[in-house]
């Protein structure tokens, strides 16, 4: 006989993996400060970094649901400011300069592509 999961279990459960694997590494460094001391992207990163932490120290429902409203607070931040128009105008741009095949080829490389983003931020 199965046993019945309750879908907040399984999902804080699922939220507890995904943050746990990102192991010591704090919100902070996954996500750059905003060059131009924008107080709510700043705020947002530091909740989502306490979010994070608390995560790895006591997985529970109410954490999962900490990280959910500061991920959701931070894609918010993004529409707001037309970050993912500024990321697609630089993939474009990287793809007309360097092609699509060198693109695809080259290995993925997380600490560049925050930098990127870092870059398109300022």
């Amino acid at each position: 006989m199965k046993a019945a999961v309750d879908r907040r279990v399984f999902l804080g459960s699922a939220v507890a993996v995904g943050v746990g694997s990102i192991g010591a590494v704090s919100a902070g460094s996954l996500v750059p400060a905003s060059p131009d001391g924008d107080g709510v992207y700043n705020e947002i990163v530091s909740q989502l970094t306490r979010a994070i932490a608390r995560m790895q120290e006591r997985p529970d429902g109410g954490a999962a649901r900490q990280v959910g409203s500061a991920l959701r607070l931070l894609a918010a931040w993004g529409r707001a400011n037309k970050i993912d128009d500024m990321i697609k105008r630089s993939l474009n741009d990287c793809v007309r300069r360097q092609g699509r095949a060198a693109i695809i080829a080259k290995p993925f490389d997380s600490t560049q592509l925050l930098h990127n983003v870092h870059t398109c931020l300022q």
